[in-house]
């Protein structure tokens, strides 16, 4: 969603008394919403983020979403078997990555709809899905290439350097630990 004043992506709502407020961090002004547009089914918000986007989820990623819109938390880690660049190797443990959640598609908490704003704000490249991360580094599929099937990547915010992480989101969640 963007700023009716001054077109800046909006962070994600505060919920008030089912009432989303959104205030935008450039200019300050604030736009409402009722809160109850917020509680679509997954199915429902699943279609509106595609359609928003422009871009088809994987079917492995869909079926993630469908048990469950929140983010999940799975608490894993997965290997790196190929070579890390320099300026990636300290945020890797022992050649592995963690993965604390997997962003939902949920309104009413950090999701998939904030990708464009984390992306804005970040300065990560476009035809990013950020799935999980921290600001300095995020954990992505990676449309620029793939827009059928993207690869899940690992990527840094200060120079854009990344590695691929798994072929697929499918892959991801098979090979993690």
């Amino acid at each position: 969603m963007k700023c009716n004043d001054c077109d800046h992506l909006l962070p994600p709502p505060t919920i008030e008394e089912q009432i989303a407020y959104y205030v935008c961090d450039q200019c300050g002004n604030c736009q409402t919403e009722d809160a109850s547009e917020l509680s679509k089914t997954t199915s429902d918000l699943i279609a509106e983020f595609e359609s928003q986007s422009s871009l088809s989820l994987p079917d492995s990623y869909k079926s993630f979403l469908l048990n469950s819109e929140d983010s999940k938390f799975i608490n894993k880690s997965i290997s790196i078997t190929g070579e890390v660049p320099k300026d990636l190797k300290h945020f890797l443990d022992n050649g592995t990555i963690s993965i604390n959640k997997i962003f939902g598609v949920s309104k009413e908490e950090s999701s998939i709809f904030d990708n464009n704003y984390l992306i804005e704000e970040w300065e990560l490249p476009s035809n990013l899905l950020l799935l999980d991360g921290d600001g300095h580094a995020w954990l992505a599929l990676d449309y620029r290439e793939n827009t059928k099937e993207p690869p899940v990547i690992f990527i840094e915010s200060e120079f854009n350097q990344y590695i691929i992480v798994a072929e697929t989101f499918e892959l991801l969640i098979k090979n993690s630990y």
